[in-house]
């Protein structure tokens, strides 16, 4: 039976507090401990105590990179850290960025499992920034992070390029050549596979918009098996107009834009690369949240406990604060799309206020969705003005969430936008994922 020193188990468990027991009371033949009970001791420590013992001994480093022992590890856990990250990076020392450095996403792997409700990431390698240049979180998939760098075009328009995927548990980082198509407007969507406790392989598809309805969809798609990007035009017997100022939603392997009229337009880069699907909104939606005024910005949609969901923001004008309610419906079948069904439908006059809110400020503001807390089917996290609210649906209360300095914390890529702009998501995976990266691919460390 394989086995592995007594001693390195109960020094490492004494330093993180998870192992008690002294080696005086517990015995093993030859003070060695077997495999089965060295597995259990494994699991009960954090994954940065894990992740030291490979470079023990060649039997840890096969057990501990095993796919079978990631599971297993993996699944002991239910909820873990997560964090609302922010679309602009910290960079050091050229002050792109205002975050303070309590509120960077590193913190969150000191053994402190409180994560702030807001972060942002440190550049990776902390590189020369000249003045003007702007790197921005992208999208977030599996624990990995899409960034890349802002650049600012004639007439004001500005485009994303120098694209690159980052992991903040390893520090790894891949940069993807350069796009070879530049959209006049665009959004982007990042899909992963991830097996093992390793990033096997990802897309990401760049999405241009159109200002008026088309027939099709032109893409660029960065494949990480092939190292490069590659056109796609997909046609549609419809005449599609997607509100590009939100990001789309990835939930079963696919990417969703929200079109103004006629629902939520799935794509499924792996394995229906040259077609789209159209999920009809449910009935009895708002319009005006989709429309060329307010382009998608009241309005969510996102994979959620399992489901996609959309979630709206009721505007109106006869209303000091804009809007008039809340309203959600969630997806029963992804395959049906007429499987939508009305999750909850709330008036103004039925929510309750934070007294901590102060509603002078925030008259004339429409709240903004941005994400639903991960584990609380109930909670949704909203931009208001300046702050940070959250929304709970099943006590209908609107309350302030507390960010550090966050009454003067701003968007330093994003001059004039409040803190939480196109944040994302993040939930700290529970094993450091690595990437499996493609030898064509620039690599970063």
């Amino acid at each position: 039976m394989n086995s592995v020193p007594y001693q390195y188990i109960v020094s490492e468990g004494k330093r993180s507090g998870n192992l008690v027991k002294l080696e005086s009371e517990v015995g093993f033949r030859n003070g060695y401990i077997p495999e089965w009970m060295l597995i259990e001791i494994l699991c009960r420590l954090p994954a940065k105590c894990v992740f030291r013992y490979k470079s023990v001994s060649k039997q840890l480093l096969s057990l501990i990179s095993d796919p079978s022992f990631v599971r297993f590890y993996v699944s002991r856990f239910r909820e873990n850290p997560w964090t609302l990250l922010s679309s602009t990076l910290h960079v050091d020392p050229s002050g792109n960025s205002n975050f303070p450095k309590h509120m960077l996403l590193s913190a969150a792997f000191s053994g402190d499992e409180n994560c702030p409700t807001l972060s942002a990431i440190s550049f990776p390698g902390s590189p020369e920034v000249s003045a003007g240049q702007s790197y921005n979180v992208v999208a977030v998939s599996d624990g990995f992070v899409l960034y890349a760098q802002r650049v600012y075009l004639e007439c004001g328009v500005t485009t994303l390029t120098n694209y690159t995927v980052y992991s903040p548990t390893t520090g790894q980082c891949v940069a993807l050549p350069p796009p070879s198509r530049r959209f006049m407007l665009s959004t982007a969507g990042f899909v992963t596979r991830v097996e093992g406790g390793a990033l096997r392989s990802f897309k990401v598809v760049r999405l241009g918009c159109c200002l008026s309805r088309c027939h099709a969809l032109e893409l660029e798609v960065f494949c990480s098996e092939s190292g490069a990007w590659n056109d796609a035009v997909v046609r549609t017997d419809h005449e599609i107009e997607i509100a590009w100022r939100r990001t789309p939603a990835s939930f079963n392997g696919n990417l969703h834009w929200v079109d103004r009229r006629l629902g939520i337009v799935a794509y499924d880069p792996y394995h229906a690369p040259d077609r789209c699907r159209i999920i009809a909104f449910p009935g009895g939606i708002d319009e005006q949240c989709n429309n060329s005024i307010y382009n998608g910005i009241p309005s969510l949609c996102v994979g959620h406990q399992g489901n996609l969901w959309y979630l709206e923001v009721l505007v109106t004008s006869e209303d000091d604060f804009q809007f008039s309610g809340f309203c959600s419906w969630v997806l029963g079948d992804y395959e049906d799309s007429n499987s939508w069904s009305l999750y909850q439908k709330t008036k103004i006059n039925d929510i309750s206020f934070d007294e901590n809110l102060d509603i002078d400020v925030l008259v004339g503001f429409i709240p903004v969705p941005i994400a639903f807390h991960p584990f609380n089917p109930d909670m949704i996290y909203l931009g208001w003005g300046d702050i940070l609210v959250s929304y709970n649906m099943k006590t209908r209360k609107l309350e302030a969430v507390d960010i550090p300095n966050g009454e003067t914390l701003r968007n330093g890529g994003l001059k004039g936008e409040p803190c939480w702009w196109q944040t994302s998501l993040f939930v700290l995976p529970t094993w450091p994922t690595s990437i499996a990266y493609d030898p064509k691919s620039e690599v970063i460390y």
